[in-house]
């Protein structure tokens, strides 16, 4: 884990919360449908979240956003903070196993295509799920950055307090998990990553696929 960066982004993200930065968006957008599939309004949160924490992996609930479009074109980063529906929620990291991981893939797609708001918007990892597939076994491939997921290495995970305190059901599937406090929000956290990347370019949704598609 990054402690450094996890000590030091305390003091950077007061300092740039306090200021709207223009943010030029590439493509169009949306967090429309993220209780279903990938959103890429969502992934853009899901790696500020990542990326801030120090991280590998971050897990976020559909209950987290907002369901908003935003056109292509210059926008101030007040605007994509409206996208999260809790921007005081706490960011947590805790370690998983490779195995948890999984399970909690398949708790995000067990009901697939109903809605979830447990369904889970990804950053650092890619799978493919098959929704008529059977109960605990609809996910048929997880890539944790470029490798393979390895079901008995020990993966941090950042993510809301709630979902690590087992919000969504999420209580089976790490329920003696201790998570650690990084002392910040999802909307401080959000405001660094806008503060670092003027341009954004979510055009590709390929974390997360339907298998055989």
């Amino acid at each position: 884990m990054k402690k450094v960066a996890v000590f030091l982004l305390p003091l950077l993200l007061v300092a740039l919360s306090a200021h709207a930065a223009d943010v030029d968006v590439v493509h169009a957008l949306s967090s429309v449908g993220c209780q279903v599939h990938e959103a890429s309004l969502c992934d853009l949160v899901a790696d500020a979240v990542r990326e801030a924490s120090g991280a590998p992996i971050s897990l976020l609930p559909a209950g987290t956003f907002r369901e908003m479009n935003l056109r292509a074109g210059t926008t101030k980063s007040e605007e994509i903070l409206k996208s999260v529906l809790y921007p005081d929620d706490q960011i947590v990291l805790m370690s998983i196993t490779g195995r948890q991981l999984t399970r909690a893939l398949e708790r995000s797609v067990r009901i697939n295509p109903q809605k979830n708001l447990g369904f889970l918007q990804v950053s650092g990892v890619a799978f493919s799920f098959d929704p008529n597939g059977p109960k605990n076994a609809r996910v048929k491939s997880v890539q944790v950055g470029d490798q393979p997921l390895k079901e008995d290495q020990a993966y941090l995970v950042a993510t809301t307090e709630s979902l690590a305190d087992g919000a969504q059901g999420y209580f089976s599937v790490w329920e003696k998990v201790k998570p650690s406090s990084t002392g910040q929000t999802i909307a401080r956290t959000l405001t660094w990553f806008l503060a670092k990347h003027d341009k954004l370019d979510y055009s590709g949704n390929d974390r997360i696929t339907i298998a055989g598609h």
